[in-house]
């Protein structure tokens, strides 16, 4: 039965698709759902990454909150952060509000962005989205309009989890010398090669 809701979710011609993707959204609420449906229908991703990228609001709304529940899950995490194309749209949807909406898809897409970010392996495929750090920083500062609270601290909570693995991977490996023991990082200070004293 999945199989038939999943085909139709492509059909945009058709009115059932909409209520295709709503029973998806539904049925990926359960978490025990959510893997059983990525593992035994391969076309789930591509299908959602479909539905995500037209231009039907409704659609687009419902295919990001399969997606946002299906990234709570972590088998399904690396599944999804390994499409380049559905991360390009997820970046893309971060800034795609409306004053006049409730912003459900720009909401779902940062928090979908958010819960990827907390596995730390997919952090150097975040880097490689276009648009990644861009987009949720305009959201984080409130440099549009239709940016909500939530919106503004779900951005802020990505980025500071972002930047937490960061700092992990730029401390790991350095400070094990003894000239580096006591360095505080960041340093702040300025590295040119073999510069010249001034008198």
């Amino acid at each position: 039965m999945t199989a038939i809701i999943v085909d139709v979710c492509t059909m945009l011609d058709s009115r059932a698709h909409l209520w295709c993707l709503i029973i998806l959204a539904n049925l990926t609420r359960l978490p025990s759902n959510q893997w059983n449906l990525v593992a035994r229908h391969p076309s789930l991703i591509p299908t959602l990454t479909f539905a995500l990228s037209c231009k039907q609001e409704e659609t687009r709304r419902f295919a990001a909150y399969t997606i946002q529940n299906l990234s709570m899950n972590s088998r399904v995490r690396d599944e999804l952060a390994d499409s380049c194309t559905l991360l390009k749209i997820l970046c893309k949807s971060v800034v795609l509000g409306d004053v006049s909406a409730s912003n459900g898809e720009s909401l779902a897409s940062i928090a979908t962005l958010k819960n990827l970010v907390s596995d730390a392996s997919n952090i150097f495929k975040m880097l490689n989205a276009p648009v990644f750090l861009k987009n949720l920083t305009v959201v984080a500062l409130r440099a549009e309009a239709f940016v909500t609270d939530d919106m503004q601290f779900m951005a802020c909570d990505t980025l500071a989890t972002f930047s937490h693995w960061l700092d992990r991977v730029s401390r790991t490996p350095l400070l094990k010398e003894e000239k580096y023991v006591k360095v505080a990082l960041p340093t702040h200070q300025n590295v040119g090669w073999k510069t010249w004293e001034e008198d």
